[in-house]
């Protein structure tokens, strides 16, 4: 059985071992008390508190000694100074409070999909806590635990957001215990055949309750370009370029692919890329020369946005597989077709390392060995 914490003992076990720093209760918050620069007239000391927000528990006196020893340091180098400390007040802040100066922080002086992104990525998670409590990392894990069973992606999210979090309340967490569930293979996919490809194409159709047939040719295009030349969803609203489908020996289409840069500026990154298509029939089977995209804003959305509308305008008319199915079945389609590892991983926008374990280990031990054979002797290595 553990023992019990026995605040008020390590307290004074904690001050025993200070010097120059005590730590004290008052009215159920710790307080670091030292002697320090009068913020009115620096040149005088005085005895002053600085509080730390914490609260009178094991963590929270974990958390005021790493202050304590933080703030000792200082005033022994003579380095004290209130513009940083003053802004410490402000650690014993509700949830909702950390989580609004974060949104702040991260959305400024970002676009609209970075903004977008930063939601997505960070703010939604943190709307699973309650506001106005006290950020604990129990209560951390037990929300992750909670809101994750089962997800293994929504897992390797919520890590990410929450340690940030507790980066941001200066709390320490080693959450390996929960990483060993967020990174297990996905359920299998339901990699659509050739056959199934063309098959549910013709589900798109304006019969289908709701739809004009203005949305459903829109749908249509995006269907066939995305399962011609395996783009992410969002991608099909990125196609600036068709003009290489005029060679029927190679048809080929230029693609936008928009990321954030990850550097001090926030810059997005816009570079374009060559796909080909795979078969080359379907550019004439999906009337791909002919563009025409559905009503959906794009300006200002994230990718991540986009292509829920996809996936979302996929369900509705009935589509047996979701758009990154599609994607898989390209890339399947290329290992077959002897396309080298770099070359697929090229035309679909990501490096060859991410292709070979997102990608081929869907495909079977005959067309693994097959690929393998095609491949230079530098991608060998």
């Amino acid at each position: 059985m553990a023992k019990k914490f026995d605040f008020a003992n390590e307290l004074k076990n904690t001050n025993d071992k200070l010097d120059k720093v005590q730590i004290q209760l008052v009215r159920q918050r710790l307080y670091l008390r030292a002697t320090l620069p009068d913020k009115s007239d620096p040149n005088k000391n005085k005895q002053t508190r600085i509080s730390t927000g914490l609260p009178p528990n094991q963590e929270g006196l974990t958390r005021a000694k790493t202050e304590a020893h933080d703030l000792q340091t200082e005033i022994y180098k003579g380095t004290f100074s209130w513009e940083k400390w003053g802004k410490r007040k402000n650690q014993g802040a509700t949830i909702g409070n950390l989580i609004e100066k974060l949104r702040e922080e991260g959305e400024r002086g970002k676009s609209e999909s970075q903004k977008q992104n930063f939601r997505d990525d960070y703010w939604l998670p943190w709307q699973r806590l309650p506001g106005n409590a006290e950020v604990s990392i129990a209560l951390l894990e037990k929300t992750i635990l909670r809101e994750t069973e089962g997800k293994p992606r929504s897992r390797k999210r919520y890590l990410q957001a929450y340690r940030k979090l507790a980066e941001a309340a200066r709390l320490t967490v080693n959450w390996s215990h929960l990483e060993q569930g967020s990174y297990e293979p996905d359920k299998p996919r339901n990699i659509p055949s050739s056959e199934a490809i063309l098959l549910n194409f013709d589900k798109i159709q304006s019969k289908r309750k709701g739809a004009s047939e203005q949305a459903a040719r829109g749908w249509r295009w995006v269907y066939g370009i995305i399962v011609t030349f395996g783009l992410r969803p969002s991608e099909a609203f990125r196609v600036i370029d068709l003009s290489g489908l005029d060679n029927p020996d190679a048809p080929t289409i230029k693609v936008l692919s928009v990321k954030q840069k990850r550097g001090s500026d926030g810059r997005e990154v816009r570079k374009v890329r060559t796909v080909g298509a795979l078969p080359k029939s379907w550019v004439e089977k999906f009337d791909l020369k002919n563009k025409v995209l559905p009503n959906v804003k794009t300006e200002g959305r994230s990718n991540k946005r986009i292509g829920r509308s996809v996936s979302q305008a996929f369900s509705n008319y009935g589509i047996a597989f979701v758009p990154y199915d599609a994607r898989h079945a390209y890339a399947i389609r290329m290992a077959r077709h002897g396309v080298s590892l770099q070359r697929a991983a090229k035309a679909m926008g990501h490096s060859p390392d991410v292709h070979y374990k997102t990608y081929l280990e869907w495909i079977d031990e005959a067309d693994v060995k097959a690929f393998w054979s095609t491949l230079d002797p530098e991608e060998q290595k």
